[in-house]
């Protein structure tokens, strides 16, 4: 809670009853404030060791020398929206703050480091403690950022160099315990240092303000704390809200309300877009960067972000044209898509439905500090694709596309650590779900509409389906070995392999489209190493087709499919058997077995 000092020019704090703010009153204070506040900037130009710092990653693994935990909720009765405006500005002053290293013997000060909450760098009206009343002030709620602060410096033993305390001590409050420094732009500050450098870290989540400072051991405080006024006194505050003196022309209307969800979406799969028309509440808003297709509730707002889009279409072809992975391509769009959604997140937007491809760009955003939320999984974690991938690539180390992409490392730690704080994953694919098994929402696959196929070539010869193209993360060398010498016509895809002459050996049909390889196949073979959207197997299980897969590919256990390791040649070409000839190895006939 920011809160204005109880300075001796400043007007002596009485309760509500005695004494009711005038516009006069707050005529002086504003121009004794702008007074202050140039006298403040007069003096700060002669301290050299005043500096704006960085974020870098030195003193990632010092130690913890302090920690201040603070819950960002105690009640959200009379001032609802101040308190969700409260916790936008900790989220939005949180960044200047965050993996910030401060060099020794130079000064953090809080007001050089932030610089002026305004409503133009996105702070939002918040709770101000004035003359003991609560009352609505842009940046309002920072004062619990600058308690924190103030607390881990104290228990480090940095040397406090300024620090005000509040006018007046709130019950529970941590003016209550003398651990609060109060600030108020741009005079009233807190400042500290320290002989060796030191790390802050802030962090948030839907209940907790936290606060750390690493760093090597320091001597002891020795620093004289600046504490002007008077001793002040413990008393409940006013809330202009509900204090029922309507003449203070500080007065606004008790505001109830409740919170919303947003949906941040970016694959629009049909699974995700059921979930949402049958779990968004009113008040809700759904984002993504394509039109979303059918109906919500009228007061369900839909948002699509159209310049991205454009955006995103002109740089897939361009970066094609460089010949940029796909994946790399895909992780920068999202990135901008993440970005323009996060922008119109509203304080009251307190829990969030996110796609599994925006979360670590939402993360490292600092969009999911202070707020709750669920992710849509579209497939494994990045960092369970890429050991996929690696695993792959050591079998297949001649694949030209197993290795075409890794996500940096900051990427991969940022999805981790948003995924391990999600209340849940919600996905159809099972695969990715079986990862967190003790907090997920299992969503049906949406079956096909497409009619069972009745009629099939019969041609004599057994024949397999590979709905994809050949390439070494959808199993294709696997499936390559397994069908070796085996009586059979493959049926694949046109589409980008991994080399022109991959089926060389084996007797290969090309098909335009899954549905006409699922009408002309006996068996649907897709031993994926990575697969998002099972939908060629969830066809060709509606057709009435047996179905060898992975894991992997997403599908539930109880499907009733053939399951096969990724990697594994034996069990796939044992699953292939069983189901073309209806034999093992030991009983198939010589051409066959070998």
């Amino acid at each position: 809670m920011s809160a204005t000092p109880n300075l001796p020019d400043h007007p002596k704090a009485l309760p509500q009853e005695a004494r009711v703010p005038t516009r006069f009153s707050a005529l002086q204070f504003a121009f004794k404030a702008f007074v202050l506040r140039w006298l403040r900037r007069l003096r700060d130009l002669s301290d050299a060791s005043l500096q704006r710092h960085h974020q870098v990653d030195a003193l990632v693994d010092a130690p913890i020398l302090a920690e201040s935990v603070t819950p960002l909720l105690r009640t959200l009765d009379d001032d609802f929206d101040l308190t969700l405006g409260k916790i936008h500005n900790l989220r939005v002053a949180r960044k200047a703050f965050h993996n910030v290293v401060v060099p020794a013997q130079s000064t953090l000060s809080f007001w050089r480091q932030l610089g002026r909450p305004s409503g133009m760098r996105g702070f939002t009206a918040g709770r101000e403690l004035r003359e003991g009343c609560v009352i609505p002030s842009t940046g309002g709620g920072l004062c619990q950022l600058s308690n924190a602060l103030y607390d881990a410096a104290l228990v480090a033993g940095l040397e406090i160099l300024e620090r005000h305390r509040h006018s007046i001590a709130l019950p529970g409050s941590a003016a209550a315990t003398d651990r609060d420094a109060t600030v108020f732009w741009n005079y009233v500050d807190l400042r500290f240092r320290s002989d060796s450098p030191f790390r802050i870290e802030v962090e948030m989540d839907a209940q907790t303000l936290r606060v750390r400072i690493r760093g090597e051991r320091v001597a002891a405080n020795t620093g004289a704390e600046n504490v002007p006024g008077a001793a002040r006194t413990t008393q409940s505050s006013h809330q202009c809200s509900s204090c029922g003196v309507i003449e203070c022309f500080r007065n606004y209307p008790q505001l109830k309300g409740s919170t919303h969800t947003a949906w941040l979406l970016d694959d629009l799969w049909p699974e995700f877009l059921q979930h949402a028309r049958t779990a968004a509440e009113p008040g809700d808003w759904i984002g993504s960067s394509r039109k979303i297709p059918g109906k919500f509730g009228a007061d369900i707002a839909t948002h699509v972000a159209r310049i991205y889009r454009w955006r995103a279409a002109l740089h897939l072809r361009w970066q094609r044209l460089r010949g940029i992975p796909l994946a790399h391509t895909r992780t920068q769009n999202a990135r901008h898509l993440a970005k323009s959604l996060a922008r119109r997140l509203r304080p009251r937007d307190t829990h969030l439905i996110v796609a599994q491809s925006l979360l670590p760009y939402l993360h490292e955003s600092g969009a999911l500090a202070g707020r709750s939320y669920d992710v849509l999984m579209t497939s494994f974690p990045i960092s369970t694709l890429q050991s996929q991938l690696d695993q792959a690539r050591s079998k297949h180390p001649q694949s030209t596309t197993l290795g075409d992409f890794r996500a940096p490392r900051w990427l991969v730690e940022a999805e981790d650590l948003a995924l391990s704080r999600a209340l849940s994953w919600i996905s159809p694919h099972q695969g990715a779900l079986e990862l967190a098994p003790a907090r997920v929402l299992s969503l049906p696959w949406r079956k096909p509409t497409a009619a069972p196929s009745s009629l099939r070539p019969n041609t004599g010869t057994s024949r397999v389906f590979f709905p994809a193209s050949a390439l070494g993360r959808k199993g294709a060398y696997e499936l390559r070995e397994a069908i070796q010498g085996m009586p059979l016509t493959l049926i694949v895809l046109h589409g980008a392999d991994d080399a022109a002459d991959f089926w060389t050996g084996i007797n290969v049909q090309s098909v335009n489209s899954i549905r006409e390889g699922i009408d002309q196949a006996d068996v649907v073979v897709l031993p994926a190493w990575i697969e998002h959207q099972p939908r060629a197997l969830l066809e060709a299980l509606q057709a009435g087709l047996p179905v060898v897969a992975t894991m992997a590919c997403g599908l539930g256990r109880d499907g009733g499919w053939s399951e096969v390791v990724p990697g594994d040649v034996s069990g796939l070409r044992e699953a292939i058997r069983g189901h073309l000839f209806g034999c093992s190895r030991a009983s198939a006939p010589a051409e066959i077995a070998q």
